[in-house]
């Protein structure tokens, strides 16, 4: 007859079986909300870093496929779910590098041309998501931006939270930013349809920026929105004044009452939030909370000769803050894809301007940014 086990051999199964099934609780609660994904896939688009090494290191087939998209988990993190990731910040602050993933899942002989139901490859799903940092981390890796079919390019399938949270505004400029700086040259009538579709979303610039969850516009986010401009002295635009005003007068003295009912917790927080912006310098000693108080033409004349732009680190931001930061950037950097556009097709047949490209460029430099909008306006 065998011994009679110890105490501690009793209690050690105990503990490692319901460490177990904690972890399987936890992996199988993410499984039940994404459609019974593999959970390779759940651990990638989650950015669950030592989970997807876990399960990678236990045999789990790196390109494992899911069923209704036929995608491998290079796909999942590259489907990154923006309104999650906009609203809980778990994904966007938790720290972990989508290139981390790559690494992983690539070291695993993770195929990184594989392509889903629709054809896609994981960099054509970063892409059309606007997921610049999977982006940049699969083409780091070399995958193929000839393989890119421009046609569909960019899904520009947004809801309207993610238009108001996630700022498309500005990642439609950092991925083309990201195409320039690794080399690869968009066709100039897609780069077109890119322009203009900036400019429609930037058309509803005030409806994006009061959205509630709802799709209605809450006061107190009027509220919000008039202490933060109050407060940090940003660069406002004239059309979106009048409409913070237009609305904050609709709603009459109870405006007024939220305004003083939260002026000194508010101001607080912001005092906060923009020494942390005076501590981001972008370029000659110029903080991003200096960028932020200027036109966006003067803005430009600092920054248009930054090499390999990205946006610096916003995650000590509230969402609101981020948010409008990321809407002033985007209207600063556009400038830069106006005059190249511009340039280009001042180059093109249907100008016939015969002129060097060298002299394009100077003329688009010298456009106002009102003549560069309405040029592609249309």
């Amino acid at each position: 007859m065998s011994p009679a086990p110890s105490n501690s051999e009793k209690r050690s199964p105990s503990r490692r079986s319901r460490s177990t099934r904690t972890r399987r609780r936890g992996m199988r609660a993410i499984d039940a909300s994404t459609n019974r994904q593999p959970l390779l896939h759940v651990a990638a688009q989650h950015r669950r870093r030592d989970d997807v090494k876990k399960l990678l290191e236990n045999g789990v087939k790196s390109n494992e496929r899911d069923r209704r998209y036929r995608s491998t988990a290079l796909h999942a993190l590259a489907r990154l779910n923006l309104s999650e990731c906009a609203t809980s910040c778990d994904v966007c602050t938790s720290g972990v590098r989508a290139s981390d993933i790559v690494d992983a899942l690539i070291e695993k002989e993770a195929n990184i041309e594989a392509r889903d139901r629709n054809g896609d490859t994981p960099l054509q799903l970063a892409v059309s998501r606007l997921n610049v940092e999977v982006a940049r981390a699969l083409l780091g890796k070399r995958a193929d931006p000839s393989a890119l079919n421009e046609d569909r390019m960019f899904g520009m399938n947004f809801n309207r939270m993610e238009f108001k949270d996630y700022c498309p505004t500005l990642k439609i400029i950092e991925m083309m930013e990201l195409f320039q700086s690794s080399g690869y040259r968009m066709d100039t009538h897609t780069r077109l349809r890119v322009i203009k579709y900036w400019m429609k979303v930037k058309r509803n610039d005030t409806k994006y920026l009061l959205l509630s969850s709802n799709d209605g516009i809450r006061p107190m986010m009027i509220v919000t929105i008039r202490l933060f401009y109050d407060r940090s002295e940003f660069y406002l635009e004239n059309q979106v004044s009048d409409f913070l005003n237009q609305k904050y007068e609709e709603l009459g003295p109870r405006m007024s009452t939220l305004y003083d009912a939260f002026k000194d917790i508010i101001f607080k927080q912001l005092d906060t939030e923009m020494s942390i912006l005076r501590g981001i310098q972008l370029i000659n000693g110029v903080s991003l909370y200096e960028i932020c108080k200027m036109n966006y033409d003067r803005a430009y004349s600092i920054v248009k000769n930054l090499k390999s732009w990205r946006v610096p680190p916003l995650h000590k931001l509230t969402m609101c803050t981020q948010m409008i930061v990321k809407r002033h950037l985007a209207n600063i950097f556009i400038r830069l894809h106006l005059e190249l556009l511009a340039t280009d097709l001042f180059m093109s047949d249907d100008c016939k301007l015969n002129l060097p490209y060298t002299v394009c460029r100077i003329v688009a430099e010298k456009m106002s940014r009102e003549d560069l909008f309405h040029l592609f306006e249309g």
